[in-house]
């Protein structure tokens, strides 16, 4: 994780615009320079986003209120941006 990635704001932009969490995170990281394939800081390579989805919640947006189960590694999804 690359915490000076300077998604933040596409990030919030499209959560309040009530799109899916998993999608307003990977626009994010495809708009920023931290993140794509042969993109090096310094020494290191930055790489592309993921999102760990719980099981029934890859359509959540911003505004899905409640709370969720608790994220056990039974049923979780790791999807990479590519």
């Amino acid at each position: 994780m690359y915490i000076n990635d300077d998604i933040s704001d596409n990030f919030g932009y499209d959560l309040a615009r009530g799109v899916r969490v998993i999608d307003a995170w990977f626009n994010a990281t495809n708009s920023s320079w931290s993140y794509g394939w042969n993109r090096f800081w310094g020494a290191e390579v930055t790489g592309y986003g993921s999102v760990i989805l719980i099981p029934g919640y890859g359509n959540t947006t911003l505004y899905d209120i409640g709370r969720a189960p608790n994220a056990t590694s039974v049923g979780l999804t790791n999807v990479w941006q590519h």
